[in-house]
């Protein structure tokens, strides 16, 4: 079966059967410009254009014309953008047999890349070549927008954990331990999205992070605010000690050499996760701090927000190297109101007689009395 029928097939299995026509076309036509339509003959007019590769001699590789992107390859062969761009080298190009095709996805200023299909899957560059990938290559880069359409769908974004896997379950994430599935994943407009969280072996779960909290599933949903959505899920080890949220880099000197999110905005006593990147997987001991006093906690990367809004900053320090650091920006804005409650909720009182009630308000930092 040809690549772009496979990956055809792939798409249409984890499109939920209730997503709405008009929304399905609007789905496929923005997260692959229409790549799932044509994409078949395109590769058929592109081969017989360009032949194909010689067994054992050179493999031809394909890539299908992005929308919202631009796919090249690092020796140059490649460089093809959406319809109308002066990027057009779009044909076959030949390598030689024994020797790898990187292909980086740059996306446009209003979209994201989100995965690789075809010959190579997932975030991140695309490698080919004849020892995994057998002979001629095809891909596509899919570039989705970067915020919700409103009416037609919503994205979820997936911190990606240690020590676990998140799953949803479409089968659109399986982000973690046992996958790279970390989205920006697309979901109707209408559809609750649910994620669970389950420990690797010997593990614990400590709790969401983001636009979920506590330990059990993640609902989410489009809501009144029309927004993307966005999480994390911390774990700790055997000894009950937080698990760092650690990407390794190439091997070379120790040192941090960036931190994910730059930045971040969430309401008092909130908690999200940051990662940070080292140059070496062998020294990628990390220490975290917080500059400012009194400016909330960091332990492994997990940051508590204190109760007083503000701007704080978040650093990670490479323990190898005291000079290599990153530093990301915190805005903690007021507590945010999740509920309130009146006790007794009925009662009967004679005339001119009284009845006492008692109100609590529950924040994004506890529960307390109302006043």
């Amino acid at each position: 079966m040809p690549p772009d029928a496979q990956t055809s097939r792939s798409v249409a299995r984890r499109i939920p059967a209730a997503f709405p026509a008009l929304a399905l076309l609007a789905l496929l036509a923005l997260s692959t410009g229409g790549c799932f339509v044509a994409s078949e003959s395109a590769k058929d007019k592109a081969g017989s254009a360009q032949g194909k590769g010689s067994y054992g001699v050179a493999y031809l590789v394909s890539v299908s014309r992005p929308v919202g992107g631009t796919i090249t390859s690092a020796d140059g062969q490649i460089n093809c953008g959406p319809t109308g761009s002066s990027a057009n080298l779009c044909a076959p190009a030949s390598f030689p047999w024994t020797s790898e095709a990187s292909l980086t996805a740059t996306p446009n200023s209003d979209r994201r890349f989100s995965t690789w299909a075809g010959d190579c899957s997932g975030p991140g560059t695309c490698t080919l070549d004849t020892v995994r990938n057998g002979a001629d290559k095809w891909v596509v880069a899919v570039f989705p927008p970067k915020a919700a359409l409103p009416g037609v769908y919503f994205i979820v974004s997936v911190a990606k954990p240690a020590g676990g896997t998140i799953r949803d379950t479409n089968g659109l994430i399986a982000c973690g331990a046992d996958g790279n599935i970390c989205g920006p994943a697309m979901y109707p407009w209408a559809q609750e999205v649910f994620l669970t969280a389950t420990p690797a072996a010997g593990n614990s779960s400590i709790g969401w992070t983001g636009d979920c909290a506590g330990t059990g599933p993640c609902r989410l949903s489009a809501g009144p605010e029309a927004s993307d959505k966005s999480v994390g899920f911390s774990f700790s080890d055997a000894s009950g000690q937080p698990i760092p949220i650690i990407v390794p880099g190439p091997p070379g000197s120790a040192g941090v050499i960036s931190i994910n999110p730059a930045a971040a905005t969430l309401p008092a006593c909130k908690a999200t996760v940051f990662t940070a990147t080292v140059t070496s997987a062998s020294d990628s001991a990390l220490n975290w701090t917080v500059v400012e006093a009194g400016g909330g906690t960091v332990v492994n990367g997990i940051y508590t927000a204190p109760q007083t809004p503000g701007t704080y900053h978040v650093v990670a320090t490479s323990a190898a190297d005291g000079s290599r650091t990153a530093q990301a920006t915190v805005i903690v804005g007021p507590e945010k109101v999740l509920s309130v409650a009146v006790a007794p909720g009925t009662g009967s009182v004679l005339p001119n007689g009284q009845l006492a009630f008692a109100a609590t308000v529950t924040t994004s930092c506890g529960t307390f009395p109302a006043r």
